[in-house]
């Protein structure tokens, strides 16, 4: 019983390392795709203007 608590821990862990990964990622993609010029802050928000 021990051993598949431990393989479904493995299991679980694995799956949300690959999803933080993957969102990570992704969030570095847009910043990287957004120029920064084109960010304005207001009101402690953000805003892309297009």
């Amino acid at each position: 019983m021990t051993t598949i608590c431990y393989a479904i821990d493995d299991i679980v862990c694995d799956g949300f390392n690959t999803w933080f990964s993957l969102c990570c990622s992704s969030i570095d993609e847009l910043r990287k795709a957004q120029p920064l010029d084109n960010i304005i802050k207001k009101d402690g928000r953000v805003y892309h203007a297009r």
